[in-house]
């Protein structure tokens, strides 16, 4: 039998917290055969006739202009109308991230779900694929028939949780929803981005109980979300998620799930060492390591941070004076399209004056001033036009573009193939991706300010949902489950 499946979506993780504003400008945007191209897994699936709608994807930021959202739900509407014109489709896969924030909207996903639900009646089943950093309110639940999130942080599971959204969702067609349940909990756990990841321990614990759940009978997936932190919501936290045919045993399975989780909260600690901005760059000055690698966590701009704070710059500069250090360092990047502009003209060898970084801040001591000269101009689609500039021995990467340099890919397009003949690599991340990783000699966390404080206790938030971990810790968890029985599509939840 062919099942007709509609493929879409909308993904980025917004810090409400940043000055900077997400908007058209900043999303990659498939429809037709591009967007089918993207999901190179779909040849696996020939029960399946797959209909591209749209799909639009950004580098984490910050809220979400309204106005691109409404275009972006026009644009899927027609492609849905046009597809039902045709032959209604008998499901539809969603590509989310699940930590969107768009103006006048607290649960972006969930308000956007219950809109598609209008659009695509009960009778079509829903799938989304999910980041473990999303945060899943009741609506989202409720109204989707499947959701299952990546299993591993740093993300290097993104296609293999895609290709089994697709799967399960053609499980359940196949089914047709016959005892289908969805069991769900919350936990008033909020942990920082940079302790969530399960390459140790307890998050590798955790989340290997996942392939131990999801072995037992009448059981077809469970997912862990870590939840978004940067976001002053209230959905802004922990959830685990059992999906299966026999509601007994979901929510037994999501229940003791959490508790473990629970019972595992204050074990969660940084991935990696972490210290003040002043003491991460004094380690990394006085490292016999070679390349050694400092996070500027709290300017992430995959994240969300605007990527433009100098900081940790003006730290370094001081202390690479102060300590008479030579060592050859590379800091990559600053966002700064103004500065940017300014050396449009500007020869290779030339010596500039530049005011650089801290154009979204309100202090009015954000900026650098500095002297530098001027080494590389380049262009490229992640970063846009760009500069490599030298402070002495202190190379500098400014783009135009928001950019997290998080692959080898990124620094190879800036003239910096060979990165790793630096002393000291300074990068506006948390944890290293895969490719620093396994160049850095050694590395430290600077627990930087910004819109993605690790700290997160330094944060303004009014709207979370209290008590919760570790913002506040003198308290015991009342675990509660939230299941939706078969085909329900968010009209008949029931709560235990």
């Amino acid at each position: 039998m062919t099942y007709r499946i509609a493929l879409g979506g909308i993904y980025i993780e917004s810090s409400t917290f940043t000055p900077y504003v997400s908007d058209r400008r900043d999303f990659t945007i498939l429809e037709g055969e591009a967007l089918l191209a993207l999901y190179p897994w779909l040849k696996d699936f020939p029960e399946a006739e797959c209909i591209p709608l749209i799909r639009a994807r950004a580098l984490p930021g910050g809220v979400v202009k309204r106005a691109f959202v409404a275009e972006w739900l026009e644009a899927f509407t027609k492609h849905w109308e046009a597809l039902a014109k045709d032959k209604a489709a008998d499901g539809l896969f969603l590509d989310l991230h699940g930590a969107m924030s768009f103006e006048g909207s607290e649960d972006a996903e969930g308000d956007l779900l219950r809109t598609i639900r209008r659009l695509t009646g009960p009778e079509c089943c829903i799938s989304a694929s999910m980041d473990l950093h999303g945060n899943v309110s009741d609506a989202l639940f409720e109204t989707a028939d499947f959701l299952t999130a990546y299993r591993t942080a740093p993300h290097v599971d993104e296609a293999e949780t895609q290709k089994r959204a697709f799967a399960k969702l053609l499980e359940i067609i196949g089914n047709q929803r016959k005892d289908l349940v969805r069991s769900k909990v919350d936990l008033p756990i909020l942990l920082s981005g940079e302790m969530s990841s399960t390459e140790c321990e307890p998050g590798k614990s955790l989340y290997g109980k996942i392939d131990e759940i999801v072995k037992k009978d009448k059981i077809t997936d469970a997912s862990i979300w870590m939840g978004f932190p940067w976001a002053d919501q209230p959905r802004s936290h922990a959830v685990v998620a059992v999906t299966g045919y026999e509601r007994e045993k979901t929510e037994k399975e999501a229940m003791d799930l959490a508790a473990y989780f629970w019972a595992r909260r204050e074990d969660f600690h940084f991935a990696a060492p972490a210290e003040s901005p002043e003491e991460a760059c004094r380690t990394a000055l006085r490292s016999p390591f070679k390349p050694f690698f400092i996070s500027d966590t709290g300017d992430n701009p995959g994240a969300g941070g605007a990527g433009d704070r100098v900081d940790l710059l003006k730290t370094f500069l001081r202390l690479y004076k102060e300590e008479a250090s030579c060592k050859k360092v590379l800091f990559a990047s600053v966002h700064d399209e103004e500065s940017v502009k300014a050396l449009e003209t500007a020869a290779k060898g030339e010596t500039v004056c530049l005011e650089i970084g801290g154009k979204s801040s309100p202090d009015a001591d954000a900026a650098l001033e500095t002297k530098a000269l001027v080494k590389h101009l380049y262009e490229d689609s992640s970063s846009g036009a760009s500069a490599v500039l030298g402070i002495g021995n202190i190379d500098l990467v400014l783009t135009s573009k928001r950019i997290q340099f998080s692959t080898a890919r990124h620094f190879q397009n800036a003239g910096l193939a060979d990165f790793a003949a630096y002393d000291i690599v300074a990068v506006k991340m948390g944890y290293l991706e895969p490719d620093l990783s396994r160049a850095a000699a050694g590395r430290v966390m600077a627990l930087s300010p910004g819109a993605a404080d690790q700290n997160l206790s330094n944060l303004p938030f009014t709207r979370l949902a209290e008590p919760i971990y570790p913002l506040q810790k003198d308290f015991e968890a009342k675990l509660e489950v939230l299941s939706c029985s078969a085909g329900s599509a968010g009209q008949d939840p029931f709560k235990k």
